[in-house]
C-alpha cells in the first residue's frame, strides 16, 4: 500500500472496522492527515493481517461505504428534485393569487375614482366648498 486511499470514507470505514474487530479502540483508528501509513502500519500490527490482507479488507469496506453513499445521494437528488418541483408550484399558484388580488384592487380603485367622479358632476357646490375647505386645512398645516 503506496498511499492511503481511504480518506473519504474513512468514518464509514472506522465504524465497520469497529464492529468486525472488536479489539480495535478509537485510538487504534484515529487518522491523521499525512500519516495514513502509519495507521496502515498500527492496523496490520494489532489486527495481525498480512498487507494484501488488510488492503483487501480496507478495499471492501470502502466499496460498501461507496455504494451507501451512492444511494444516499441519489435519494437526496431525487428529494432535492422533489421540492424543488413542489416551490415552483407553490410559487406559480402565489404568483396567481398576487396576480387576483392586484387586479381587484385594481378594479376597486377604478370604481372609487368612478364614484368619486359621479359625486362632483351631481353635486358640483358641495364639491367645490369641499375642495376650498380641504386647501384652507392643508395650508394651515403647512404653514405651522
Amino acid at each position: 500500500m503506496k498511499n492511503f486511499t481511504y480518506e473519504t470514507h474513512w468514518d464509514e470505514i472506522k465504524g465497520q472496522l469497529k464492529q468486525r474487530f472488536a479489539q480495535l479502540t478509537d485510538d487504534d483508528l484515529a487518522f491523521v492527515k499525512g500519516k495514513g501509513e502509519e495507521l496502515l502500519a498500527r492496523l496490520r500490527e494489532k489486527l495481525g493481517l498480512s498487507e494484501e490482507d488488510l488492503d483487501a479488507q480496507l478495499k471492501e469496506l470502502q466499496g460498501a461505504a461507496r455504494d451507501r453513499f451512492g444511494d444516499a445521494k441519489a435519494k437526496l437528488g431525487t428529494r432535492a428534485d422533489d421540492m424543488k418541483t413542489k416551490a415552483g408550484a407553490a410559487a406559480e399558484e402565489v404568483k396567481a393569487q398576487a396576480g387576483a388580488a392586484y387586479d381587484q384592487a385594481r378594479e376597486r380603485a377604478r370604481g372609487y375614482f368612478s364614484d368619486g367622479e359621479e359625486y362632483v358632476r351631481q353635486n358640483p357646490r358641495e364639491s367645490l366648498v369641499a375642495a376650498i375647505c380641504a386647501g384652507f386645512v392643508a395650508g394651515l398645516l403647512i404653514r405651522r
